[in-house]
């Protein structure tokens, strides 16, 4: 696969302190995103939606990942819903990349969601990055 310099942002969100599904995602040690050339900043656990929008946005990133586990009251759809919001309303929404998983996730719902892509369980690193990639061309921006 030929490497494209893609730049992202991730973080667990919520009060969500789960970690393994998006190291998983991401370290190369994994099979993750970094294994196809894809830089990235984790934020860690329980971070708000606003900290990884205001990240992206400073490191330049095309796309924010967000995971979320606990799925009382439909959190992980609030903060699917948040995410978006927050990037339309900082004008950065048309320039981001927007996907989320976690057990409690499936693409129909994140896209509901606000979101661009969604992953559950047994997804792998070349899953996010063919998605990214997939999304980025249908922008006319690959």
């Amino acid at each position: 696969m030929k490497k494209i310099g893609l730049k992202v942002v991730a973080g667990t969100v919520g009060e969500d302190e789960h970690s393994v599904g998006m190291r998983e995602i991401l370290d190369i040690k994994h099979g993750g995103i970094e294994k196809y050339g894809v830089k990235y900043h984790y934020l860690g656990t329980s971070v708000p939606v606003s900290k990884l929008v205001d990240a992206a946005v400073e490191t330049g990133a095309q796309a924010i990942l967000i995971s979320t586990i606990i799925s009382h009251n439909d959190v992980h759809r609030a903060e699917m819903k948040k995410l978006d919001e927050i990037c339309k309303e900082k004008g950065v929404r048309n320039k981001l990349i927007l996907i989320s998983g976690g057990t409690q996730v499936n693409r129909d719902m994140a896209r509901e969601s606000g979101m661009d892509d969604g992953f559950g369980r047994g997804t792998k690193g070349i899953h996010v990055v063919n998605s990214m990639i997939k999304i980025l061309r249908a922008r006319k921006i690959l």
